[in-house]
């Protein structure tokens, strides 16, 4: 094999395209060359397409995937060797940009160089074209799907945003979307979730070549293929936005109840889809995508201030994959304003690119919010993010950003020390108390769920967490204690009005409602007494069961002391007694240390929120 000879490139703004010769023969060999331009020459533009692939496995040496690249043979994987074939046209060139081969790979430099310059390729490129593999048995009706509900709900948006804006319209999202014209039953909704399990949806570069084209459902441009069937990227955005509806409504919002007789016990409660496929399969990655997309265009709406946003996209891209683990960095830097503290250098490791923006980050913010998240797993040094860790369902309430509501240290800002040679992190802070007491954690899989009935409401391992809430409820007696305790369950947060960054203080019958959920009270008698028994408990414990999951899923209930002051919260997933809970300066929410046995230091376990 001869690879292609890559010239210094000439500029700091120069980049390369990949120029496809056309062919009106499908099995002719790809003919391809490379051409250097200048993107911010304005006088002599160049118009060409970004290519969003995933790389995939390099050809096997028995069978190799071959281009001929300015007249030499030029291995490259098959599933790009298959995008090319599919893309190049029959009467013209196709002028694309393609990284790994417009990247000289072995020049960690220019890889470097280019890889900031990322987002700028992309938002100059024409659009964008995505390659999501061949074609397989029912892929071509995924595609029809996409294209029918994706069109229908670009003409129906404004419906559905009031039907979720209103909050009391007693159909389900699937009656309305019905109402309005569209069936989403007798659909081969399986067939959406296979083609959105595909391995492009999880792959964290496709995050920043989508979102580069613009704010979805506002005006992004792109189109999608599979085998020979595409379909727009709007037609991608509008039909994640009516699944997200259905699964926002949440699970009782997605049965309907069916008569099978003359009296309230004879309604079957039938789940609709799409909810009743998607919830065998949790979320598919296509799904993740579309959220994390709209994540992004929510980020870069405030790109005017000052806040901390890395650290948060961070946080939203952890289920994304990345064969470099340099690049969950890197990939993601040129969509934020302070994505500049990461600087592309494939010559540190792994571990010293973190620290880098670990310590960049805590400097430039004056902030510890890069510490705070919930922790599934030690790892060493324990102050740098865990960018790698699997990532799980965890309270909403805990998001890291200057933007919540939480003050534990007011204004303070951090007061840090950083010594290299050890890497230990010093900081100002104060004690609130030791942990003596855990409850948990809440162990929550995702997956859109359904509903249960009392007696099947909690997995083995929940349902020890419930014995130990009843216990610990029915032990504090009477009066003020038993108030605290269930408002710090739900984060004090009105489920139905409260939002993450401007909370509403839970009402007073949440009591009632955490009391049923908990089996410590029956449904009220009053509450719909004609609907079967399991609609009147699902529908009873909804508000308070959906502010408790929002602050405890994966998290753990903790009780401090110190001296005569007594503390209740919610504390990170691998909380225990012991632990120490103190205020650094600088970080919005407390932290959960544990002291390292036998030296004057500590590790960080997660964040925690008290009520003291």
């Amino acid at each position: 094999m001869a690879l292609p000879i890559y010239s210094p490139l000439p500029s700091a703004r120069s980049t390369r395209i990949l120029i496809v010769k056309p062919s009106d023969s499908s099995d002719a060999p790809i003919e391809c060359e490379l051409k250097t331009i200048d993107l911010d020459d304005e006088e002599n533009p160049t118009y060409y397409e970004a290519l969003s692939y995933v790389w995939g496995k390099q050809s096997d040496e028995s069978n190799p995937s071959n281009i001929l690249l300015h007249g030499h043979e030029h291995t490259v994987t098959p599933n790009l060797e298959a995008a090319l074939r599919h893309l190049r046209g029959d009467d013209g060139p196709l002028l694309l940009c393609v990284d790994v081969i417009c990247i000289n790979q072995s020049d960690l430099s220019e890889r470097a160089t280019q890889v900031e310059m990322m987002a700028d390729i992309y938002k100059s490129a024409v659009t964008t074209v995505s390659w999501l593999g061949e074609g397989d048995a029912d892929s071509d009706e995924a595609v029809e799907l996409l294209r029918d509900l994706g069109s229908w709900a670009m003409d129906h948006q404004n419906e559905c945003y009031d039907y979720l804006k209103e909050g009391i319209d007693t159909r389900t999202p699937a009656e309305v979307i019905e109402g309005l014209g569209f069936s989403l039953q007798d659909r081969n909704w399986p067939s959406v979730w296979r083609l959105f399990e595909r391995p492009y949806w999880s792959r964290v570069w496709i995050i920043q070549e989508l979102a580069a084209r613009g704010d979805s459902l506002g005006g992004a441009n792109g189109l999608f293929h599979c085998g020979s069937k595409s379909f727009w990227r709007f037609q991608f955005d509008a039909l994640c936005a009516v699944v997200s509806m259905c699964i926002e409504a949440g699970p009782s919002a997605n049965l309907r109840g069916v008569t099978t007789g003359n009296t309230a016990q004879d309604v079957v409660l039938e789940t609709q889809e799409p909810w009743v496929s998607l919830q065998k399969r949790m979320h598919p990655p296509g799904i993740r995508m579309a959220q994390i997309l709209t994540a992004c265009d929510a980020v870069r709406g405030t790109k005017h201030n000052l806040d901390p946003q890395i650290d948060l996209l961070l946080r939203f891209t952890r289920r994304f994959q990345a064969t470099d683990p340099r690049d969950r960095l890197f990939a993601i830097r040129g969509l934020v304003i302070d994505g500049l503290l990461v600087t592309p250098n494939y010559s540190k490791s792994f571990e010293e690119v973190v620290k880098d923006f670990a310590i960049n980050h805590i400097r430039a913010h004056s902030s510890l919010q890069i510490l705070l998240g919930n922790r599934f797993r030690e790892h060493s040094p324990s102050w740098i993010p865990d960018i790698l860790a699997d990532d799980r369902p965890t309270g909403r309430g805990f998001l890291p950003h200057r933007s919540n509501p939480y003050r534990a240290t007011g204004d303070r800002d951090a007061v840090i020390a950083y010594h290299s040679t050890s890497n230990i992190l010093s900081c100002r802070g104060i004690l609130v108390g030791t942990i003596n007491k855990v409850i948990g954690p809440l162990l929550v899989l995702e997956r859109p769920g359904a509903e249960h009935d009392r007696g099947n409401y909690f997995s083995p391992d929940q349902d020890k967490v419930a014995t130990a809430v009843r216990d610990f409820y029915r032990r504090l007696g009477d009066g003020r204690g038993r108030e605290i305790f269930w408002r710090t369950l739900c984060l004090d947060n009105d489920s139905s009005m409260g939002t993450i960054d401007k909370p509403a203080p839970a009402p007073a019958d949440y009591a009632t409602r955490f009391c049923v959920m908990f089996g410590l009270q029956r449904v009220p008698e009053h509450f719909m007494p004609a609907e079967h028994p399991l609609w009147r408990f699902s529908s009873f414990i909804a508000p308070f069961h959906k502010a408790f999951d929002e602050a405890l899923s994966n998290r753990t209930f903790i009780t401090t002391q110190n001296e005569q002051v007594h503390g209740m919260g919610i504390g990170p997933y691998l909380a225990k007694e012991g632990d120490i809970v103190v205020v650094l300066f600088g970080a919005n929410l407390c932290l959960v240390l544990r002291p390292v046995q036998g030296e004057d230091r500590y590790k960080i376990v997660g964040d925690a929120s008290m009520v003291l």
